[in-house]
């Protein structure tokens, strides 16, 4: 059981705000803009009980890192911090935990891990329903679907160091972070009214015995005379998302023989290869627009003009895993259903992780009927007639199944 104390704060940025979007000067920027965030409104608050198994469904669908179980590397880590595992570790446990060493710290990667999991389960129940584009390496780290033709950018963070909450920070937000987060927000509203920031800031509290988290949710946007008189227009990184999806609609339907082009030693095979797989990404842009139901949102020939441009870009420094033959490509390989549509997809532990494609019907449903709800966050998807708990991750759905076996032993 994994507990979270969730708060959802709103802030308007002021024109003196937007003043300190400069790349000079910063210093004074975050503390004028963390200063002018003690207005931010408390617009809902409210303790949430997850379960591990939807945390590791998860964690499939919503974080750059792979890690099997970040859950179990910060379980390891909570051993550690209470004394329990001390160096030099014989493979027995210090019962009494007599003596005091420093703790090993805990992994990065899973800290990160675990707040982009919790920023995309929120994200989902309070942003839009899905995903548009998960960015990687890149800022922000996640864009929502658009509602009301206003795109949203999610960053998340997370923590393990516990906070001292001040009358500056009123959030219980790290410094820095804060900070730094208000500049980017400040600098890209500027540029682009339309788009609503969001921050997600986790703090993990507890891991042992019973996993407790702290949220903060951030909504920053700026007023309406910001956007009146403008024409909405689709960020660059949805741009090149949609680019990259299209690329890779186009490469699952490659021939053997177009896709066997791309290893030829020559540089005019490969180039005839690239050109190739360039004419099917423009054919499947449409149905990958269609597919993903914002194909009205995008109807405007320069923009489309962009997209294709970037798949030209991309197509360029692409990099295909090479497979002595192409049927060995693990997205080509066919796989057997189960009755209720699910497909298996690892043993993990003692468990076993399948996944289930929403139909296109069922996410065009899903993006009409959406509204914001805090308590969706940890519902369950539905599936007919099946005996697996399944967690909607986008246009995905996650279930662990333990057959006979009692997962606690």
């Amino acid at each position: 059981m994994i507990k979270i104390d969730f708060k959802h704060w709103k802030y308007q940025f002021s024109e003196e705000d937007l003043q300190h979007g400069s790349p000079n000067k910063k210093r004074v920027a975050k503390d004028m803009l963390r200063a002018a965030l003690q207005n931010a409104t408390l617009f809902q608050e409210d303790t949430i009980n997850f379960t591990e198994d939807q945390i590791i469904c998860a964690n499939e669908a919503f974080p750059e890192a792979a890690l099997a179980d970040p859950l179990a590397d910060m379980k390891i880590w909570s051993e550690w911090l209470s004394g329990v595992r001390i160096f030099p570790y014989p493979g027995e446990y210090s019962r009494l935990s007599i003596t005091k060493q420093f703790s090993k710290k805990p992994s990065n990667s899973s800290t990160g891990v675990i707040g982009e999991i919790i920023a995309g389960i929120f994200g989902q129940a309070l942003i839009s329903p899905e995903v548009l584009v998960r960015v990687i390496d890149a800022w922000p780290d996640f864009i929502f679907y658009p509602i009301d033709n206003r795109y949203s950018f999610l960053e998340a963070k997370a923590f393990t160091q516990p906070l001292k909450i001040t009358d500056k920070n009123k959030l219980g937000i790290p410094i820095g972070e804060l900070g730094d987060g208000l500049i980017d927000a400040v600098q890209h509203l500027n540029f682009d009214p339309f788009v609503k920031m969001w921050y997600s800031f986790t703090t993990i509290q507890q891991i042992e015995p019973i996993a407790y988290f702290n949220t903060q949710f951030l909504e920053l946007d700026v007023v309406q005379t910001r956007r009146d008189g403008r024409q909405p227009t689709v960020p660059n990184q949805v741009i090149d998302g949609l680019a990259e999806r299209a690329i890779q609609k186009a490469f699952l339907n490659l021939t053997k023989r177009q896709y066997q082009s791309f290893f030829r030693k020559d540089a005019f095979g490969r180039m005839e290869a690239q050109k190739q797989l360039i004419f099917l990404a423009e054919q499947q842009l449409e149905s990958v627009l269609v597919d993903i139901g914002i194909n009205e949102a995008i109807n405007i020939n320069k923009e489309r003009q962009l997209i294709v441009q970037s798949i030209n870009n991309q197509v360029d420094s692409i990099i295909i895993p090479e497979f002595s033959e192409i049927d060995e490509f693990p997205y080509l390989k066919s796989k057997e259903h189960e009755n209720d549509g699910s497909v298996f997809v690892r043993k993990l532990g003692l468990a076993s992780l399948y996944k289930i494609e929403l139909s296109i019907d069922e996410r065009m449903k899903i993006l009409q009927q959406w509204e914001a709800n805090l308590k969706q966050a940890n519902n369950p998807w539905k599936i007919t007639n099946s005996d697996k708990k399944f967690w909607r991750c986008g246009s995905i759905a996650f279930a662990l199944h333990y057959l006979n076996v009692n997962k606690n032993q």
